[in-house]
């Protein structure tokens, strides 16, 4: 069993609205997916399950990555600009996650992350936030940001980790109990340092337990 990240289409909107109702129980408005696939604003990537034998996908936490380092960021990021025309198509049914990005002048803003209850703890969401990430360097945007509750230590964590930085706040931004949300930005992701940092945070993650087909972070491999 292996994984693929890609652009979602159409044909998933059954499975996006699934995981949304289990992953946000929350009384906010379902989110109108069948506009934003179609948005020029708004991109959805999706983590998807591939089967050889068309068996029911199940958690899997023993498979490892196995990506070349190219050992020069240059080449990575030019890796990054030919992913998209690669990557082939896959089944629909089989979605566990996906990510939201609505592109806004120079800035890729993350407005969803939402993995199926089944895969989390396994990485989904951080080769979720990593991809929208690279699609973000891909198109040239300065920065990355997204919202996040006050209370969501776990999700801060991980965002901190890759260079998202508390930068204001949105009182009683989450409708279903007023909680105030923490914007976080990243700082511009062509410098070298932020560049350098996420090369490095995705050899990590390419050493942990999950094995992955197509992906944004195929760049590692020649």
């Amino acid at each position: 069993m292996t994984y693929c990240v890609r652009k979602a289409s159409p044909d998933d909107l059954t499975e996006l609205s699934t995981i949304e109702r289990e992953a946000f129980t929350e009384s906010w408005p379902p989110t109108p997916f069948r506009r934003d696939l179609v948005s020029k604003n708004t991109e959805i990537l999706v983590v998807s399950i591939e089967t050889d034998s068309g068996e029911t996908p199940v958690k899997s936490e023993t498979n490892i990555i196995s990506y070349e380092n190219v050992g020069y960021v240059s080449r990575f990021l030019k890796k990054l600009n030919n992913l998209w025309a690669d990557a082939p198509s896959h089944d629909n049914k089989n979605i566990v996650g996906y990510v939201a990005v609505r592109h806004m002048y120079d800035e890729a803003h993350v407005t969803s992350i939402a993995v199926r209850k089944s895969f989390r703890g396994i990485g989904m969401g951080e080769l979720l936030l990593m991809s929208a990430v690279s699609n973000a360097m891909k198109k040239n945007y300065k920065t990355t940001t997204l919202e996040v509750r006050v209370s969501n230590r776990i999700a801060q964590s991980l965002y901190k980790k890759y260079g998202f930085n508390e930068v204001g706040i949105r009182k009683r931004y989450y409708s279903d109990n007023d909680e105030d949300a923490y914007i976080m930005t990243t700082d511009n992701l062509d410098s070298d340092s932020y560049t350098s940092n996420f090369r490095n945070l995705v050899d990590d993650f390419n050493k942990r337990a999950l094995n992955i087909s197509c992906s944004l972070l195929d760049s590692y491999s020649d």
